[in-house]
Order: structure tokens, then C-alpha cells, then sequence
């Protein structure tokens, strides 16, 4: 193939995230209902080598480490391929914000490789290669709504009503969370366990008034705890109009649901004056 190529890497959001405890080898079983958005990074592919990555955010590194290189390789070792094409990285999820941005990227590397040598490997086989860049990985390379257990590598896809949680706000302070601190804090402290199994079936009714009674993010007291603004903001959300409001991930972005996209918009404004240096993103579910 010799034509250039350009894929999305769609942000991941946990609308619920619960620690169901911590394995022998040192790893967390966890139970996370997972979805998409339209907040995306983009990555174009140009043929023509030797190999190369061009990213215009200065602080993330075009090297080996880059999760995209690490993927390229990857995918080299798999197909017996040589990389003879350039890589563009567009950024548009904020990093260390409990979106997955670079495992997103990393997904989105996987399944445009695939098209691009031709391997016709199925969306489940590209998910187990996914997992050894990351337990993220295997869910961005599958996306939608989804039921994600285990360390990250146990996907069942869930129907959802059509557009349904509707309009979000993402709010990203202006703190990060590294994750192995978030998981230690985690591992010393009571933590809130949301009803997984209830908010699926909450979602395949298309309850938003309901998301509240069962979501929930077991990382969000002990993270809270340490950044005071992550819970000003989420009840912020909440006071402003918001149907639910959640932390993603470990954190540090909050993210706020809206069955209305006028009252979504109306509280973006409201934010955007309150809190001018935080990334305030209006966004869709996908």
C-alpha cells in the first residue's frame, strides 16, 4: 500500500471504575464499565522510510519509549514487517488525565498496521497483542461501551440506546495522578465499590437519571483526598446540571454527563470562566 493513511485514537472514559482487589503478582483485578468518545488524537501514516515520528507536543518523546514506536515494534515482531513509512501525532486527549491517551495511540497504531500490511487479523487478536503494551490497550483497540475486567484484557462488549449517556464535560486540573501512587494509596484504604452489575443493566435501559445510584470510581476518595479540586470540581458539575459526574481513571480529569446539550453547554461556559487555566473539553459519547 502506498497511499497515506489516517486513523483516530478515541479518548477512553470509565463511567465506572471498581478495584475488585490486588492478584499474587502484583497486579489489580478490576471491574470497569468503559466507553468512547469524540475526543481524539490523530495519527497519519506516510509511506515512504526509514522509520520516524513527528509529534508537535514538545513535552512527550518521538523516541523508543513512546507508546507508538513501542506498538510499531510490536507489530513488526509480528508480521516479520519492516516499518518503511513516517508517523504523524496529533494530540488532543490531555496526558496524565485518566483517559488513556497513549494507550489510545498505541490502539489506534495496532489497528492501522493491520490495514496497512494487509495481516487480516481479527479485532480480538489484535486486542491480545494490545495487552503487551498495557492494560489499557486491549480496550482501545476494541472501543465502544464496554464491560472490562480482569487487568484490562476481558472485554465484553455492551449495548447501549443510541446516543445514550449523551452530551460530557471533561475537566482536567491542573494536577496529575501518577497511577502506581494512585494503586498504593488505594491498596492502604477503604475504598467505595459502585454496582458494576447494576449500571449495566442501568445502561441497557438507558437510565441517565440512574448512573449516580450505581457509577462510581474506587480511585476517587483517596484521590480526592490528596487534590481537594478534583472533588470541588465534581460537585461543581453536579450543582451546575450535570446527571452524573465521575473521575476517569486514577485521575485527574473529572467528567460530567448531560442528557441536554443546551445545559451542557451553558455549564462549559460556566466552567470556562470559573477555572481559565484547566482543560475544559465539550465532547460526545462514542
Amino acid at each position: 500500500m502506498d497511499k497515506q493513511l489516517t486513523i483516530e485514537a478515541p479518548a477512553k472514559i470509565n463511567l465506572s471504575l471498581d478495584i475488585a482487589g490486588k492478584r499474587s503478582d502484583g497486579y489489580h483485578e478490576m471491574r470497569m464499565i468503559n466507553h468512547s468518545c469524540t475526543l481524539a488524537d490523530r495519527i497519519t501514516l506516510v509511506p515512504g522510510g526509514p522509520y520516524s515520528l513527528d509529534c508537535a507536543d514538545a513535552r512527550l518523546a518521538a523516541d523508543e519509549s513512546n507508546l507508538v514506536t513501542r506498538a510499531v515494534r510490536l507489530m513488526e515482531e509480528q508480521s516479520g514487517q519492516t516499518a518503511d513509512f513516517r508517523l504523524t501525532l496529533e494530540k488532543r486527549i490531555p496526558e496524565q488525565a485518566g483517559l488513556a491517551g497513549g494507550s489510545a495511540d498505541a490502539a489506534a497504531v495496532i489497528r492501522l498496521l493491520n490495514e496497512y500490511w494487509r495481516l487480516g487479523l481479527s479485532v480480538e487478536e489484535l486486542a491480545s497483542l494490545g495487552v503487551r503494551l498495557g492494560a489499557d490497550v486491549p480496550y482501545c483497540v476494541t472501543g465502544g461501551t464496554a464491560l472490562v475486567e480482569g487487568i484490562g484484557e476481558q472485554i465484553t462488549r455492551l449495548e447501549v440506546p443510541e446516543g445514550f449517556p449523551g452530551s460530557l464535560i471533561i475537566v482536567k486540573p491542573d494536577v496529575s495522578v501518577p497511577t502506581p501512587r494512585a494503586f498504593a494509596l488505594a491498596d492502604q484504604s477503604e475504598l467505595e465499590h459502585p454496582d458494576i452489575d447494576g449500571l449495566v443493566e442501568t445502561l441497557s435501559h438507558g437510565a441517565c437519571e440512574r448512573l449516580a445510584e450505581f457509577g462510581g470510581n474506587s480511585f476517587y476518595t483517596v484521590v480526592s483526598g490528596l487534590y481537594p479540586e478534583i472533588g470541588r470540581i465534581r460537585q461543581e458539575l453536579l450543582e451546575l446540571g450535570a446527571d452524573y459526574a465521575v473521575m476517569s481513571g486514577s485521575g485527574s480529569s473529572l467528567v460530567g454527563y448531560f442528557s441536554d446539550e443546551d445545559t451542557r453547554d451553558r455549564v462549559w461556559k460556566q466552567l470556562t470562566g470559573l477555572y481559565g487555566s484547566y482543560t475544559i473539553i465539550r465532547t460526545e459519547y462514542r
